[in-house]
């Protein structure tokens, strides 16, 4: 496990030019690559147990709340319709983009906010965190990225991570990311469009990503260390990234 800062990476940066273009020449000409490179999120992982997510559909209510049950009841406040997706994310993404979410509890009492979000056809289904984050009025104190050992991978999966802190500054708390494909993982999202471009340019493709994010925004005195990130990212990937996936040996 290894946490370093973001440094100025001047090769993905001289890219994004031809990023951009390879995105605007192709753009409608390639069919969507699909792949079984992703499972569901389980139901626990290492010593965390995951309470299902969900979402009041009314816009005047927005009540959320979590239970160890699937099935969507109505919103015990205004009596909707429940959802795993809240409304506001079904307006502003795609119609295909596909949503999962889940709260993991530790026996201690840490609580990880967990999502996987898969993209469709349009790519703006998948887009940079820090846009949701700061439009929910969040503030990014600092970014790093750290290496993640998992048993059987090859190479650490390296993962974007953030610290955060609410507007009114009250409480502080970390948001970690990465970028997959069926044979890509990255925590840059500059590199997740060089290489989509690449592969719709020179294979005739437009490459379909995910994405993972943990948030953790703990109550005072509690914090998640670089350890215990370690831990849950391990357990977690394998019950993710299916053995079918190009990326796992990479």
């Amino acid at each position: 496990m290894e946490i370093s800062g973001t440094k100025p990476y001047i090769v993905i940066i001289s890219m994004l030019a031809a990023t951009v273009s390879g995105l605007l020449l192709t753009e409608g000409t390639s069919v969507v690559e699909t792949g079984n490179f992703l499972g569901k999120l389980p139901s626990s992982t290492g010593d965390y147990v995951g309470i299902n997510v969900h979402h009041c559909q009314s816009m005047d209510c927005l009540k959320v709340w979590h239970d160890i049950d699937k099935k969507h009841m109505p919103c015990a406040v205004c009596g909707s319709e429940s959802d795993n997706t809240s409304p506001i994310e079904k307006h502003w993404l795609p119609a295909d983009t596909i949503i999962e979410k889940k709260l993991y509890t530790s026996p201690d009492g840490l609580g990880i906010a967990t999502m996987l979000v898969t993209g469709g056809n349009e790519r703006t289904s998948i887009h940079r965190p820090q846009m949701c984050l700061t439009g929910q009025g969040y503030l990014i104190s600092k970014q790093s990225t750290m290496d993640i050992t998992i048993n059987g991978k090859a190479t650490p999966l390296c993962v974007t991570v953030l610290e955060i802190t609410t507007g009114d500054r009250q409480r502080k708390g970390l948001f970690v990311y990465w970028f997959i494909s069926r044979d890509h993982e990255t925590p840059y999202h500059l590199e997740r469009m060089f290489r989509t471009a690449m592969d719709n340019i020179f294979h005739g493709k437009s490459t379909q990503w995910a994405y993972v994010s943990l948030m953790f925004m703990p109550n005072a005195g509690a914090q998640l260390t670089p350890h215990e990130i370690q831990d849950f990212i391990s357990t977690l990937y394998p019950a993710i990234r299916t053995s079918q996936a190009s990326a796992w040996d990479k």
